[in-house]
């Protein structure tokens, strides 16, 4: 599945982007238009709580690029890379930390095509909310 809301975008000059959690023009790169397209999807498609939403928190020396919560729980953990970054094995340990550590009930890889790894399997998805 490739999402691309790129009408539905605020970008500036091609130079920012707004991010709609933040609140604020971010720095416009290939990993943050996709960050962006999937929050489009997320909070306009799926009609997911803004307040629910965590982007870019700190976590060790890591930041969790979206981790929206259910019931004040980890819910879904998305990390987001660019449309040219396929899945590698420094990705997949580092998701693997976060589901270790942060507990989701599922965590996804996002580059433009979703993928869902549980219990250290990976499984393709065509929906997010399926």
């Amino acid at each position: 599945m490739i999402l691309l809301y790129k009408n539905n975008l605020k970008i500036f000059n091609n130079k920012y982007i707004y991010c709609f959690i933040r609140k604020k023009k971010i720095i416009l790169t290939p990993e943050e238009f996709i960050r962006q397209n999937i929050l489009y999807y997320i909070i306009y498609k799926k009609k997911f709580n803004i307040n629910n939403i965590l982007v870019e928190k700190k976590f060790f020396n890591f930041k969790i690029d979206i981790l929206l919560k259910k019931k004040k729980k980890n819910f879904i953990l998305i990390e987001c890379k660019s449309f040219k970054k396929n899945i590698n094995i420094k990705i997949l340990n580092k998701i693997l930390i976060y589901k270790k550590y942060i507990k989701p009930k599922y965590t996804f890889f996002y580059n433009g095509k979703l993928i869902n790894i549980k219990k250290n399997k990976i499984k393709k998805y065509n929906d997010l909310f399926i």
